[in-house]
């Protein structure tokens, strides 16, 4: 499981319930479950299919930081059913989807694909992105939704070269300067000063949002003043 993940770390697998399908022409067409029936106990039960999405080179904890295609509702639709009435949850899943909406501009311009620039002829639209949220009104809050013009925007080489560029060029951001040896390869280099989450692991005891490599958040786990991974020095390759 977990060196499938290394195949192209630009990428991984995640369960969308959601295909939002747009025509070549920019307009809203239906929006398609992706559900498969499972048995569990002699019990039916019908859970999201998977399907590839963009990895996330940043915490997405904080700020807004969108992926190209698939992504949670509220960043590809904004407010919605979906969305708390709180005005701060209002006032960020509108901040949300803005950013999405820029990196589909950004991509359709830099790629000149044609399903990307029908996704941006589709946000360019606000009666057509209003008939989107209108059909995926039942759609629960956390949904993943992924584009589609006549097939899943992740599915498109452009698409998927894209978003690679982007990851690295995030993804070196945030890891900085920061040297060190690499205790596993013994490597002197880039160390990351935090790893991602690993996935799929509550069935183990582990926390649904992902389980940390490694962890230093309390200052009685460092040593010497030093921050965070540093004290446990790995290179994200």
């Amino acid at each position: 499981y977990l060196s499938a993940q290394l195949n192209d770390v630009a990428w991984e697998t995640k369960l969308v319930p959601w295909l939002l399908e747009i025509s070549s022409e920019g307009t809203f067409v239906k929006a398609t479950p992706r559900m498969a029936q499972v048995e569990r106990a002699k019990r039916k039960f019908e859970i999201p299919k998977e399907m590839s999405a963009p990895r996330s080179p940043l915490n997405r904890q904080r700020g807004h930081h969108p992926l190209l295609g698939t992504d949670d509702i509220t960043y590809v639709l904004g407010v919605g059913p979906w969305t708390l009435a709180k005005a701060t949850d209002q006032a960020k899943a509108k901040l949300h989807h803005k950013s999405f909406v820029d990196l589909v501009g950004i991509a359709a311009v830099e790629t000149h694909d044609p399903a990307l620039e029908a996704c941006a002829l589709f946000y360019a639209n606000t009666s057509e992105v209003e008939r989107a949220r209108n059909a995926l009104g039942k759609a629960k809050a956390g949904s993943l939704v992924a584009l589609s013009v006549g097939g899943p925007l992740v599915d498109r080489e452009l698409v998927r070269s894209f978003w690679r560029r982007y990851y690295q060029k995030a993804f070196a951001e945030r890891m900085g300067d920061n040297q060190g040896e690499c205790l596993i390869s013994g490597a002197v280099g880039i160390v990351a000063p935090t790893h991602p989450m690993i996935k799929g692991l509550s069935n183990l005891g582990g926390q649904a949002s992902g389980v940390a490599l490694m962890s230093f958040d309390k200052d009685a786990f460092r040593s010497y003043g030093w921050e965070r991974n540093q004290n446990s020095p790995v290179c994200p390759d």
